[in-house]
């Protein structure tokens, strides 16, 4: 084969279309006076400031612990007796501690007595239920709410919970 022969790739290829560089300049150009013109417009205005509306933050209740009885109760409901140590207290919040304190200064014997009734009534398998007296809780809880109160016309919970330090059902066999 000759040099002659042989096709020439140069002659016989179409010319590849080249872009004006005037073109690309342009499109270039134009992209950057949009950037410069966003960059410096957001450093002339700075980010806004954003007002929003002054709320009053809830206020958080503040609870104390208050001592309502200490001691021990009798059952013999069921002819074997059984004596229940208890060490009751209320969680209750700080505006009506005294209230709270007040009813219980004020009729301290009238709730030990209903205190000694509510747990006499009490079968005593409930009394040796200790993981779980909540039947105890829930009517020491109305008894001593209903004397926190003052009057049944008030509505507020004084007491936010009743919970036993100590309980203690303990055989004394007879």
């Amino acid at each position: 084969m000759s040099e002659d022969d042989a096709p020439q790739k140069d002659e016989k290829a179409p010319p590849k279309k080249k872009l004006p560089l005037m073109a690309i300049l342009v499109v270039v150009g134009i992209i950057v006076l949009e950037g410069g013109t966003i960059g410096v417009m957001s450093m002339l205005s700075g980010p806004k400031t954003v007002q929003g509306l002054e709320t009053d933050k809830p206020k958080v209740p503040v609870y104390v612990e208050i001592d309502l009885y200490q001691g021990r109760v009798p059952n013999s409901r069921t002819g074997k007796k059984v004596v229940l140590e208890l060490e009751i207290y209320a969680k209750v919040r700080q505006e009506y501690e005294k209230d709270v304190k007040d009813a219980r200064d004020k009729h301290k014997a009238e709730l030990a007595h209903r205190l000694r009734t509510l747990v006499g009534q009490l079968d005593q398998k409930e009394l040796y239920n200790t993981a779980n007296p909540n039947v105890l809780q829930r009517q020491v809880h109305t008894l001593y709410e209903t004397y926190a109160k003052g009057s049944t016309e008030d509505e507020v919970d004084r007491i936010k919970e009743i919970f036993f330090k100590k309980y203690n059902p303990m055989d004394v066999g007879y």
